[in-house]
């Protein structure tokens, strides 16, 4: 099987109409967002103490990506937006719990920012630091500049 970043790579040939029903192709931008944020997702997955889970990806209908994993408790779903905004969709597999979220990146003129909050207690928690990690990193970024 190919790798997932093979796989995003095999997606810069896709044409127009890709699956026959009108599909949009995942432009460049969006594909090399997919890359980054895969290595993010194999690194974390690299080290974690549990089975290791197998990433996959594919184009979405209307030039995205989607990014696929689970482990023994959670399926997880990324899907990366042609304006690469961020739809999250978690399933908890015991309960069947489905958690969703959309992410939408920070733009200053010609600077990004993508921030991704770790190690809260709660989805409340993870929200309510968001806004403050943005802020710190603008300034940071400011200040190097």
């Amino acid at each position: 099987m190919a790798s997932p970043i093979q796989q995003l790579n095999a997606m810069r040939l896709l044409s127009a109409n890709w699956d026959g029903y009108g599909a949009a192709v995942p432009e460049g931008p969006v594909i090399e967002l997919a890359g980054e944020f895969v290595g993010l997702i194999e690194a974390l997955l690299r080290n974690r103490a549990v089975d290791a889970a197998i990433v996959h990806v594919s184009p979405t209908r209307i030039g995205g990506v989607l990014i696929e994993w689970e482990d023994a408790a959670t399926h997880h779903e990324v899907d990366i937006s042609p304006d690469q905004s961020f739809g999250f969709l978690h399933l908890n597999k015991a309960t069947r719990q489905i958690e969703t979220r959309k992410l939408l990146p920070g733009d200053r003129g010609e600077d990004h920012l993508l921030v991704t909050v770790l190690g809260c207690t709660s989805n409340d928690s993870r929200y309510a630091d968001a806004p403050n990690l943005f802020r710190y990193a603008w300034r940071e970024r400011a200040a190097r500049k």
